[in-house]
């Protein structure tokens, strides 16, 4: 079996040495994609995304849209853009923003502070978990439970 394949191989890459340069560096590229792809396809995006609605836990709210994802805390707010892509198990790390509400009215010309956080969770069925962190600092705000169409428990600050 070896001796066929030997001579196989090597004309093989006779014919695509022949072809030239661009070609050789063509099939490279479209080698390192179609590799990109199968990675791509056994991680999030071949499982799913959570699910669009409104999600309810104490102290959190999440209204989850298609491509964005509005939350809102007892005295803070924070925005997910994009859908949240969840694997095979259910587990999903996305980025977005947090912000740290009142109390009081923001006064004219402050503006509030916006914050890169990581929201890190897992989902089964209609149930998620959800811990918020600043990326920044590595301070967590919280953990939280949620379950989807059931209204939240949220107290804002006054």
């Amino acid at each position: 079996m070896r001796a066929t394949a030997e001579p196989k191989r090597q004309t093989l890459f006779v014919l695509l040495v022949s072809l030239g340069p661009d070609i050789l560096a063509r099939m490279r590229v479209i080698g390192v994609l179609l590799v990109s792809l199968c990675s791509l396809a056994s991680t999030s995006f071949a499982s799913g995304i959570v699910r669009s609605g409104n999600w309810g836990g104490l102290d959190i709210a999440m209204h989850v849209r298609v491509n964005t994802t509005f939350v809102e805390f007892d005295c803070a707010h924070g925005r997910i853009d994009g859908p949240i892509l969840v694997d095979r198990q259910g587990h999903f790390t996305v980025s977005g923003t947090y912000v740290q509400d009142g109390p009081g009215p923001i006064r004219q010309g402050e503006d509030p502070r916006i914050q890169p956080a990581a929201y890190v969770g897992n989902v089964s069925g209609k149930n998620m978990n959800v811990t918020v962190v600043l990326v920044e600092t590595g301070e967590q705000i919280g953990t939280f439970t949620l379950t989807r169409g059931v209204p939240a428990s949220i107290f804002k600050c006054l």
